[in-house]
């Protein structure tokens, strides 16, 4: 009977020993799925800034080329540039914020 006993609590523990190391295994896993489409989130958005960074930084020297007779404007498309760069980098400090906190 304790022998019974020994065993039926034995096969109890191992068994709770195994569920923990399950839920554990699981869990872990499910944050290094997290954690990968939180970098690929931050690195394709970056991606995608430096690309708007690279076409207007085009676009202004551009302008600038062609149209250096007119200063009011190469300074008008400067200060566009500029605005456009730092709405870029507030949007993606912002879904950095986002997805780190949604992670």
């Amino acid at each position: 009977m304790a022998q019974h006993k020994i065993g039926e609590a034995t096969q109890n523990f191992t068994r709770s020993v195994r569920e923990t190391n399950q839920a554990f295994v699981e869990s872990a896993v499910a944050a290094q799925e997290r954690n990968m489409r939180y970098a690929q989130s931050t690195f394709e958005n970056g991606i995608e800034v430096l690309k708007g960074h690279a076409e207007d930084t085009r676009t202004l020297l551009q302008t600038v080329v062609e149209q250096p007779q007119k200063p009011q404007d190469a300074i008008q498309a400067v200060v566009d540039t500029a605005v456009a760069a730092q709405e870029r980098n507030m949007r993606y400090a912002q879904s950095l914020l986002q997805n780190g906190i949604g992670s």
